[in-house]
């Protein structure tokens, strides 16, 4: 089915709808940048609101030079999904496929998503390992939870080591594909970073 796209300020903003997903997502170019905003709204009609406010702060921001310009990890990670799975198709199964794509969808892209690839630091994936021992995992829904897995509270009990390092490997991937683009210098730190555990 084809993506839905809905146009607001003159076509400088665009709605859309995820897959599976009834929130309206929006992006727009500034900075020479794609900027990328979820405005957790099923309603065209508020997405709209929220994705003209997201726009104008953006757009203030830039004014004031206080953005940074480059590819973003989301930018980077759904185009890296596209081309994993197309290269690991008859290699992976679908469920390894579903759980990599889990991981940047609930963790690594709410986590890293709109910071510009130059930006992350090692300081910054260990604040992330910090993030996943301290938040844990998304729980069971109780009654009267939602269901949908991103909107439920996450449990406070650190994840499995291999879980955690699973994340830790898809992470590094992105990075690695973002490299390979020329979107992160050849050699940067965090790429290596990734891979080590805290002493």
């Amino acid at each position: 089915m084809a993506e839905a796209i809905h146009e607001i300020l003159g076509g400088k903003v665009q709605l859309f709808q995820r897959p599976n997903s009834k929130r309206w997502h929006c992006r727009a170019s500034i900075g020479g940048a794609q900027h990328r905003h979820s405005t957790k709204q099923t309603s065209l009609a508020q997405a709209k609101d929220v994705a003209e406010d997201w726009y104008l702060t953006l757009a203030g921001k830039a004014a004031r030079g206080e953005i940074k310009t480059g590819k973003t990890f989301q930018f980077a990670a759904e185009r890296f999904y596209v081309e994993f799975k197309i290269l690991t198709e008859g290699h992976r199964s679908p469920v390894y496929l579903q759980r990599h794509r889990d991981r940047l969808d609930l963790y690594l892209i709410p986590f890293f998503g709109n910071k510009v690839l130059t930006e992350i630091t090692s300081g910054m994936i260990q604040d992330y390992r910090i993030d996943r021992m301290t938040k844990g995992s998304f729980s069971k829904p109780k009654v009267g939870e939602p269901t949908e897995l991103a909107k439920r509270p996450r449990n406070g009990k650190p994840p499995a080591r291999s879980t955690l390092h699973q994340e830790i490997v898809c992470l590094r991937q992105v990075l690695k594909y973002a490299r390979r683009h020329g979107w992160l210098e050849l050699g940067r730190e965090p790429i290596n970073a990734t891979v080590s555990e805290p002493s």
